[in-house]
């Protein structure tokens, strides 16, 4: 019954249905509060899905037997439902994201031992991350972004050891990272952006998480140059430490980015993706911040490294990297040339690499830069990029194509003050 747009009420007669094994009532145009009668109409249910709806009333206890409960995406308030002592839930997956969810994050989740997902991102939860959920050993996702959660990154996190995707984006984390998430050997996102963490960029991501394709560490306080053991993770797609207080050079080894330099669909990263989860990534591309899907991040291949205190010059090795889409170095102490060889990023859509001391050949990008983030349409992209030694010739088209198109624009009088 998904998308059937059944609302905006509770259909009446679900209240005469029992024992009802499925029940998928996902982006069904419910604007109603669940009625008193739900909870025993559905206290058997293995599988409810009332996803995408406006449920605006508070959350609803879980049925003992449901192994997917997804009431994601609705307007659902208060406190995540305590359970009595003596019940024994069988839950699979919790997708409770995009409410307005309030409260602490209940420790008797850690008592769920079947869990493979817990989505609580995008509510308004707050204190800390229970040091009991490291007792999940089957959990592969873990998704606690975009609440207001606080308190140091507990160590206790390392034991789930089959866990592929941490998510702890804007909340207020503080502290070190702790040493025991080197154990996560199958992790595959690391998302820490927006909080208050402050540390060095611990050498062992590089050395022990060699399974990474997505590091977000953006604004923190992270400090210390970039550690060249991140070149180890040959399968990153995507690195973003902008914001921080990251010191010294790029290393000249990000060459060895190779999921980088063939832009691909990654099968067996969609393999990965729980049809009943959305990963949520935040990246900051084309001047605004954009949420991506893991349907779209095979597809994603971005560096940023802006806002920080880097030194020297841009090496030449990032110039290999043929399938980047975004690099963003603005807002450093980079000097020098830039590299002619960036006619060889043949994907690049975004480029800034505004507020640094640069000059050469590359003159125009710098000074394009200024203005903001540059951003190129493919033939635009190539106009640009594949021919610097007659860049004259080319900024001419550029501006003769501008004019004639802003002339177009005042015969037609679509021009107003």
């Amino acid at each position: 019954m998904s998308s059937c747009k059944l609302g905006p009420k509770f259909p009446h007669w679900l209240q005469t249905q029992r024992h009802v094994g499925l029940l998928f009532m996902s982006n069904a145009n419910i604007s109603d509060t669940i009625p008193e009668w739900f909870e025993d109409v559905f206290s058997d249910t293995n599988s409810l899905d009332l996803s995408y709806n406006q449920i605006s009333s508070k959350l609803p206890k879980f049925p003992s037997d449901t192994y997917k409960f997804d009431l994601s995406n609705n307007l659902l308030s208060g406190n995540i439902p305590q359970i009595d002592d003596n019940t024994t839930l069988v839950l699979y997956n919790l997708l409770l994201s995009n409410n307005v969810l309030t409260g602490a994050i209940p420790e008797y989740l850690c008592k769920i031992n079947a869990l493979v997902v817990i989505d609580l991102s995008r509510n308004q939860l707050s204190g800390g991350i229970p040091s009991c959920l490291g007792n999940l050993q089957w959990l592969k996702v873990l998704d606690l972004g975009n609440n207001s959660l606080e308190g140091n990154i507990p160590s206790s996190l390392g034991s789930l050891q089959g866990l592929e995707s941490l998510h702890l984006h804007n909340n207020r984390f503080h502290g070190k990272l702790p040493s025991s998430l080197q154990k996560l050997t199958n992790l595959m996102v690391l998302d820490l952006g927006k909080n208050d963490l402050a540390d060095i960029i611990p050498h062992w991501i590089g050395e022990k998480l060699s399974n990474l394709k997505f590091l977000n560490l953006k604004s923190n306080k992270f400090n210390g140059g970039i550690p060249i053991e991140l070149c180890h993770l040959s399968a990153l797609q995507l690195l973003d430490l902008a914001q921080n207080y990251i010191t010294g050079h790029i290393p000249h080894c990000f060459g060895n980015f190779t999921a980088m330099i063939v832009n691909d669909l990654n099968d067996d990263w969609l393999l990965i993706a729980y049809a009943e989860h959305e990963e949520n990534i935040l990246d900051s591309m084309k001047g605004r911040e954009l949420e991506y899907t893991e349907t779209v991040l095979p597809y994603l291949t971005s560096i940023d490294l802006s806002n920080n205190y880097i030194v020297g010059e841009i090496p030449e090795e990032l110039m290999d990297l043929s399938g980047l889409l975004n690099l963003n170095l603005a807002g450093n102490n980079l000097k020098g040339r830039i590299p002619k060889e960036i006619g060889n990023l043949e994907q690049l859509e975004t480029l800034d690499l505004s507020r640094n001391k640069l000059s050469g050949p590359g003159f125009l990008v710098g000074f394009l830069g200024v203005c903001g983030i540059l951003h190129f349409q493919k033939s635009w992209r190539y106009a640009f990029f594949q021919l610097v030694d007659n860049i004259y010739n080319r900024l001419v088209v550029a501006i003769e194509l501008k004019a004639t198109w802003m002339q177009r624009k005042f015969r037609k009088g679509e021009f107003r003050e």
